[in-house]
């Protein structure tokens, strides 16, 4: 009696939990701490976006240490995970050589608890169904948040509510502060005196929703390519409506990052040339439809050829008439390249020290990094970005090989993996544009490390059955 009261106790723990975690993600993924209709829901109370992740881990871990067999948290994407290891290690000795106690706690925070939620999630999610389920809370999540962002420019207008003010107060602390959600309203100028409003979730800056949303398009084309009638008009509608959500945050890194995610994803499903002629030409209709995106893609390839090409040059003189109808500004990630190499000449091997880097550029964020990569090389050094560089180029070469070696034995294409190495590689590419930590990324990250162990464990179960 007493076994079979265990065992019920067991099963409900085992389902709450997992509904808890899905639960974390959402929240952390879409950083809905920080929407503004969240904060309204709740007083203005900003609940810290490590907490949910921390604890738990923290309870998985205790879990998992009164078990036997210990393995949490990261034991099964073959070599990988030392990266991680190493990553934590020399960016720890980093914090500890530079910062001051509280600031070593705080920024402990920022650069490792999204490395708990990836734990949580390689930890826990050993069925390739509850990554498959995440997936698809993640995009139904994303087409909501798209229809909501519509709705509070086109419908409700900037007008109604960009004139508020709301009080949030800080968890853990006695600070509180008054957002005008004018911050919201953030208005691009793309040449000449002509404007755009950036359309984004109220409390999400711009390139962060848009690279929230990149994934999640894959998905969409992933289930319009698995799926029939009704089913798959809604799919392609739900995608094509969440690229135009993307086109209309005028984050050119996303988009970049979304088309280098598009195009393994075409790789892969090559034979199927309707649904890529559809997708083609969706995309470029709404491109087309977007003055303010294409401006500012054509402006960034402008800049960059104007650090990198000779002034003599006949590509040049081609720039020089480009300028004559587009505005060839300066650019912050362009330009903070310069300083970041003169920062990391200084300390090359543990970096400046977060604090340091952040004081130096408090009046001048242009030349502050924007880059993940290079954040991390100026601030923790080449010890501490090499592990984590190293690590994300470990998991988009062992994804793709498991996705071949999946399409090659199914010959099918019902494989998530088609989502996941896609979404490795773009946030690969996007978190150049990225400079402290979030979470979005490692929850891929977390999901693509999961099913590749999943994957090697079917095929080993497959194998002995043979």
């Amino acid at each position: 009696m007493t076994k079979a009261i265990s065992q019920i106790a067991n099963r409900k723990l085992g389902y709450g939990l997992t509904v808890f975690i899905f639960i974390t993600i959402i929240f952390n993924y879409f950083e809905i701490y920080y929407h503004y209709w969240f904060l309204k829901l709740v007083n203005g109370y900003v609940i810290k976006i490590w907490l949910l992740p921390v604890l738990l881990f923290c309870f998985l871990l205790f879990k998992e240490l009164l078990a036997k067999g210990y393995s949490f948290p990261l034991k099964a994407v073959s070599g990988v995970n030392l990266f991680i290891v190493f990553y934590v290690l020399f960016g720890f000795i980093s914090l500890t050589v530079h910062e001051q106690p509280y600031y070593i706690g705080k920024y402990a925070l920022i650069m490792f608890a999204p490395l708990t939620l990836y734990a949580v999630i390689v930890d826990s999610f050993r069925d390739n169904k509850n990554i498959e389920k995440v997936l698809n809370l993640l995009f139904i999540a994303g087409l909501i948040l798209s229809l909501y962002v519509s709705y509070m420019f086109y419908i409700l207008g900037p007008e109604k509510w960009s004139s508020e003010n709301i009080e949030v107060k800080y968890m853990l602390t006695d600070v509180s502060a008054v957002r005008n959600l004018k911050e919201s309203f953030n208005i691009q100028n793309f040449g000449y005196g002509n404007l755009a409003i950036r359309k984004t979730l109220i409390g999400i800056a711009e390139p962060t929703f848009g690279a929230m949303l990149a994934p999640l398009i894959l998905i969409g084309f992933y289930y319009t390519v698995n799926s029939t009638g009704l089913l798959r008009l809604f799919y392609y509608i739900s995608s094509f409506f969440m690229f135009y959500t993307l086109t209309n945050t005028l984050a050119r890194a996303s988009f970049v990052a979304f088309i280098i995610g598009l195009i393994p994803f075409f790789v892969h499903i090559r034979k199927r040339i309707k649904d890529i002629l559809i997708i083609l030409i969706g995309i470029a209709i709404i491109i087309s439809a977007n003055q303010p995106m294409q401006y500012r893609i054509i402006q960034l390839i402008g800049s960059t050829a104007q650090k990198v090409i000779d002034k003599s040059s006949t590509a040049q003189k081609v720039i020089d008439k480009v300028k004559t109808k587009i505005e060839f500004s300066g650019d912050g990630h362009i330009d903070s390249l310069n300083e970041t190499l003169r920062n990391f000449k200084e300390a090359p091997f543990l970096g400046n020290g977060i604090s340091n880097i952040e004081g130096k550029y408090k009046n001048d964020r242009w030349y502050a990094e924007h880059n993940r990569y290079l954040y991390i090389l100026s601030t923790a050094g080449l010890l501490t970005v090499i592990p984590y560089a190293g690590f994300i180029l470990s998991l988009i070469l062992i994804s793709r090989k498991t996705l071949i070696d999946k399409l090659r034995t199914n010959k099918k294409l019902s494989d998530i993996g088609l989502v996941l190495y896609p979404s490795v590689l773009l946030f690969a590419i996007q978190i150049n544009n990225a400079g402290m930590e979030t979470y979005y990324y490692w929850i891929f990250f977390g999901l693509a490390a999961a099913w590749i162990r999943n994957s090697k464990s079917e095929d080993r179960n497959e194998n002995s059955i043979n």
